[in-house]
């Protein structure tokens, strides 16, 4: 939406007043506030591309577009997917908070033992199928 949003209001740059008059009449037309479509404008304008299957939440992201400095934004992005950080880990990260946030400890890998092959107790194998079968035919 913030792409969409952005390349329509850049066609019309030259009419200073087109950009100001559409995205109050789009807010009003889709039942949104205004700044949720200029931070959907902003969220374009800071990732324009987005790797898949590094995409964090919204509310990360609302953290994330504010800061000026691209360099730090792509860093705190990629340290947040990394270490799966929640959205108040990420503010007191980007607030410089002095107290320390606890990164979770790698997952280790176990090594379970193969399952053993499983061997009826009782019974034949294979009768409730041939009595289902002669209910059925």
């Amino acid at each position: 939406m913030g792409r969409l949003i952005h390349e329509h209001v850049l066609l019309y740059q030259e009419r200073a007043d087109y950009g100001a008059k559409t995205l109050p009449r789009l807010a009003s037309d889709l039942h949104l506030d205004r700044s949720v479509l200029l931070r959907c404008v902003q969220f374009f304008r800071a990732f324009p591309i987005v790797a898949h299957g590094r995409q964090l939440n919204w509310a990360h992201y609302r953290l994330l577009i504010p800061l000026e400095d691209k360099k730090l934004r792509l860093q705190l992005a990629a340290k947040t997917a990394k270490h799966n950080w929640t959205s108040p880990e990420l503010a007191a990260r980007i607030q410089g908070s002095r107290q320390p946030i606890p990164t979770p400890e790698p997952v280790v890998d176990v090594e379970y033992p193969s399952p053993s092959r499983l061997t009826p107790k009782r019974g034949t194998t294979g009768v409730c199928l041939r009595i289902f079968l002669r209910q059925v035919s």
